[in-house]
């Protein structure tokens, strides 16, 4: 019964979200990284996230709200076990000027997702899908990363409010800054949503910079949407045949836009 529980869509209700993401913001730096794993009894394996997937009611309802006018993916954890992936980001959208929607998207492992196309008889797994530009970034800097790296990948040296000093912070969000009117009339052939967890190898070494990269993915009906890659959004979008990726989104604190 605790499984099935478990597979329904959960709203994301203002105290849920406010409580996970400040969750986030409290969780102990040494013991971030356990949240992206989940051990496995039958072979005494830990299996790491691979990627996050918009639930399908929640698609279907983020197709049909109005404009949308930001995207924002806040970090947050969920309650659970080391058998679970606690680790779940919640996309945020304000659309219609002043309303908003919150979506959990769901963690994956690359085992669940292979599953997943068993059943389904079909599809591809996140390596598979993934454009070459962002291979080595998403599928084998995060892949490869020894579990005791990972906690710093989400912190910085900066400041997270202008007047406070200079100290070590914590990212909490990850801002769509450019765009978003061009994700927002894609929703009509959106077939799905998902985020990439990545790695920036280029920013790793850098204090003041934040180097958890995550990429979104929107796919869609390829056939019906080639003219798109003709935009002039190079650097901003990657196009795949089947998928569409936000390159860029900004880590907030330190890069935040104002509210």
């Amino acid at each position: 019964m605790k499984d099935v529980i478990t597979q329904k869509d959960e709203v994301i209700t203002p105290e849920i979200f406010e409580s996970r993401t400040e969750e986030w913001c409290r969780e102990d730096v040494l013991k971030l990284a356990h949240h992206f794993h989940k051990f496995e009894k039958a072979k005494g394996q830990y299996h790491r996230v691979a990627r996050f997937d918009m639930k399908q009611g929640n698609l279907e309802e983020f197709k049909a709200i109005g404009k949308i006018e930001k995207l924002t993916v806040f970090l947050s954890l969920k309650e659970g076990y080391r058998e679970k992936l606690t680790f779940s980001p919640i996309l945020k959208v304000i659309y219609d000027g002043n309303k908003s929607k919150e979506y959990e998207l769901k963690p994956k492992t690359k085992l669940d997702i292979e599953r997943e196309r068993r059943e389904i008889g079909g599809g591809k797994i996140a390596a598979e899908i993934v454009p070459d530009t962002f291979k080595e970034m998403i599928c084998k800097n995060w892949e490869d990363a020894e579990i005791h790296i990972i906690d710093d990948l989400f912190h910085c040296w900066g400041k997270k409010d202008q007047l406070d000093e200079e100290s070590i912070i914590r990212v909490e969000r990850f801002e769509i800054d450019r765009m978003v009117e061009y994700i927002d009339g894609l929703r009509d052939s959106l077939l799905g949503v998902s985020l990439y967890p990545g790695i920036d190898m280029n920013k790793f070494n850098k204090k003041e910079m934040i180097s958890f990269t995550p990429v979104l993915g929107f796919q869609i009906d390829g056939s019906q949407n080639k003219e798109k890659s003709g935009f002039g959004l190079k650097g901003v979008f990657e196009f795949a045949s089947n998928e569409i990726f936000a390159e860029y989104l900004s880590p907030c604190p330190p890069t935040c836009t104002q509210e």
